[in-house]
């Protein structure tokens, strides 16, 4: 179907959403999967490619630069767990390129809202780990400001409260890194908050 998908875009579409969904089954981050990192980003390259293809062809499609941005966001989590933290700092730095792009014409599209949070998020590991605790402090700045949004207007929802406590559990590392030992208590604590009262509306859920 790739190969004859040529300038059927609605099929290159669909093909990127398979491609993303075989990812998540072969490796991808918060679902159960086969373990496979390897053939994850097989996956996640064959999906992005397809998307780039559809995104020149037409910059306003909303659902493939959401998609491109799961992928980009996708692939820099199993590159960080890898530890190729250049690329997965490349990965996290181009999504946030096209989150940059569409927050300035549509500021509270949810979607967007929440992937940009998760990229600063995963910038804010890699800033710590390369040693700059200013820039892991700064991403996490942006990522509060964002999650907390995306949160606020999903209350409901498992994984923008979940994005919470992960926010708070890096915010704690970056303050213990920075001498700040109150501050990253208080960051802790507030991640343990999330996370009892997720237990209490969601008592079944293991994660």
């Amino acid at each position: 179907l790739s190969r004859s998908s040529a300038h059927d875009w609605d099929l290159k579409r669909e093909l990127a959403s398979a491609w993303l969904r075989i990812g998540m089954v072969q490796g991808g981050q918060d679902s159960s999967n086969l373990g496979d990192p390897g053939s994850a980003l097989v996956s996640f390259a064959n999906a992005g490619r397809l998307l780039d293809d559809v995104l020149r062809h037409d910059p306003s499609d909303a659902k493939a630069a959401l998609d491109r941005m799961t992928v980009f966001y996708q692939t820099s989590d199993l590159q960080w767990g890898l530890g190729r933290y250049k690329e997965a700092t490349a990965s996290a730095e181009a999504g946030l390129r096209i989150a940059a792009s569409w927050a300035a014409a549509d500021p509270k599209n949810p979607g967007v809202v929440q992937y940009a949070g998760l990229l600063h998020l995963a910038l804010v590991r890699l800033r710590q780990q390369a040693g700059d605790l200013n820039g892991a402090e700064s991403e996490a700045a942006a990522a509060a400001l964002l999650l907390r949004q995306a949160a606020e207007a999903k209350p409901e929802n498992r994984e923008a409260q979940l994005s919470l406590s992960d926010l708070d559990a890096r915010l704690g590392s970056v303050n213990a890194a920075l001498g700040r030992r109150d501050d990253a208590l208080a960051s802790y604590r507030g991640g343990v908050w999330v996370l009892e009262a997720l237990c209490r509306r969601f008592p079944s859920d293991t994660r």
